[in-house]
Protein backbone atom coordinates (compact mmCIF):
# COMPACT_ATOMS: atom_id res chain seq x y z
CA UNK A 1 0.00 0.00 0.00
CA UNK A 2 2.67 2.51 1.01
CA UNK A 3 4.91 1.74 -1.97
CA UNK A 4 2.11 2.22 -4.48
CA UNK A 5 0.89 5.38 -2.75
CA UNK A 6 4.36 6.93 -2.64
CA UNK A 7 4.98 6.11 -6.30
CA UNK A 8 1.73 7.75 -7.42
CA UNK A 9 2.07 10.69 -5.02
CA UNK A 10 5.56 11.53 -6.22
CA UNK A 11 4.66 11.08 -9.86
CA UNK A 12 1.21 12.71 -10.00
CA UNK A 13 0.77 14.65 -6.77
CA UNK A 14 -1.50 14.13 -3.79
CA UNK A 15 -4.69 15.46 -5.35
CA UNK A 16 -4.48 13.38 -8.52
CA UNK A 17 -3.55 10.27 -6.53
CA UNK A 18 -6.62 10.75 -4.36
CA UNK A 19 -8.82 11.29 -7.41
CA UNK A 20 -7.43 8.17 -9.11
CA UNK A 21 -7.99 6.09 -5.99
CA UNK A 22 -11.53 7.39 -5.57
CA UNK A 23 -12.31 6.62 -9.22
CA UNK A 24 -10.95 3.09 -8.79
CA UNK A 25 -13.02 2.52 -5.64
CA UNK A 26 -16.20 3.79 -7.31
CA UNK A 27 -15.53 1.72 -10.44
CA UNK A 28 -14.81 -1.46 -8.50
CA UNK A 29 -17.86 -1.11 -6.27
CA UNK A 30 -20.02 -0.12 -9.24
CA UNK A 31 -18.97 -3.24 -11.12
CA UNK A 32 -19.79 -5.38 -8.10
CA UNK A 33 -23.18 -3.73 -7.64
CA UNK A 34 -24.35 -4.01 -11.26
CA UNK A 35 -22.96 -7.50 -11.85
CA UNK A 36 -25.72 -9.96 -12.76
CA UNK A 37 -26.03 -13.18 -10.73
CA UNK A 38 -24.38 -15.26 -13.49
CA UNK A 39 -21.18 -13.15 -13.51
CA UNK A 40 -17.98 -15.16 -13.82
CA UNK A 41 -15.64 -15.43 -10.87
CA UNK A 42 -12.67 -13.76 -12.64
CA UNK A 43 -14.83 -10.70 -13.34
CA UNK A 44 -15.79 -10.48 -9.65
CA UNK A 45 -12.14 -10.86 -8.61
CA UNK A 46 -11.11 -8.12 -11.06
CA UNK A 47 -13.78 -5.78 -9.66
CA UNK A 48 -12.72 -6.55 -6.10
CA UNK A 49 -9.06 -5.98 -7.02
CA UNK A 50 -9.93 -2.62 -8.57
CA UNK A 51 -11.72 -1.63 -5.37
CA UNK A 52 -8.80 -2.84 -3.22
CA UNK A 53 -6.18 -1.00 -5.26
CA UNK A 54 -8.21 2.21 -5.15
CA UNK A 55 -8.69 1.86 -1.42
CA UNK A 56 -4.93 1.43 -1.02
CA UNK A 57 -4.44 4.80 -2.71
CA UNK A 58 -7.22 6.68 -0.91
CA UNK A 59 -6.50 5.43 2.62
CA UNK A 60 -3.14 7.20 3.03
CA UNK A 61 -4.05 10.13 0.76
CA UNK A 62 -6.95 11.36 2.86
CA UNK A 63 -5.03 11.85 6.14
CA UNK A 64 -2.09 13.31 4.21
CA UNK A 65 -4.34 15.93 2.66
CA UNK A 66 -6.01 16.69 6.01
CA UNK A 67 -2.64 17.22 7.71
CA UNK A 68 -1.67 19.61 4.92
CA UNK A 69 -4.48 22.01 5.91
CA UNK A 70 -4.31 21.58 9.69
CA UNK A 71 -3.41 24.67 11.72
CA UNK A 72 0.24 24.93 12.73
CA UNK A 73 0.94 23.06 15.95
CA UNK A 74 -2.51 21.43 15.98
CA UNK A 75 -2.02 18.51 13.59
CA UNK A 76 -2.37 15.90 16.34
CA UNK A 77 -5.61 17.36 17.61
CA UNK A 78 -6.83 17.85 14.04
CA UNK A 79 -6.27 14.14 13.33
CA UNK A 80 -7.97 13.06 16.55
CA UNK A 81 -4.85 11.99 18.42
Amino acid sequence: QVCAFEFFRKRYGLGRTMMLGTFMVISGLGNLIISPPDTTLPWLFASAALYGAGSALVSPALPASLIRYAPEGRTGAFMGI
